[in-house]
């Protein structure tokens, strides 16, 4: 039987994937929160357990709103950053890649930060 740390690193959840899609708000309300909620609190239905399952939802919620919290602290820091090198510039190839790398991670914050949002 995994425990919770070997069924994160079994499912991959240790590394990054900046370059994946978010997906389609349907797709994030309609198939993964339903699943989710499915896999977590399907086989409690019927037990013993079964008064644990709004108290453990609300947590789940809880722990996403948690999430993006963290993710809007940290989108704003890179928005930050790109205030910076905006102010900064100078025309050299160095600060424009760190612009556009600043960028793109504020923007996939962003799409990120609305997934989550749509699944809380």
């Amino acid at each position: 039987m995994l425990d919770a740390y070997e069924t994160i690193e079994l499912f991959g959840l240790t590394e990054t994937a900046d370059d994946l899609p978010i997906p389609c708000d349907d797709t994030l309300r309609d198939k993964i929160v339903r699943e989710t909620f499915e896999g977590l609190f399907a086989e409690m239905q019927g037990t013993g357990l079964r008064a644990e399952i709004e108290p453990l939802a609300h947590g789940l919620a809880s722990v996403l709103f948690r999430r993006r919290n963290a993710l809007e602290t940290e989108r704003e820091r890179a928005v930050e950053t790109i205030q910076g090198l905006i102010r900064a510039a100078d025309g050299s190839e160095v600060l424009e890649m760190q612009l556009e790398q600043a960028q793109a991670k504020a923007e996939r914050l962003g799409d990120i930060l609305d997934g989550l949002e749509v699944m809380a």
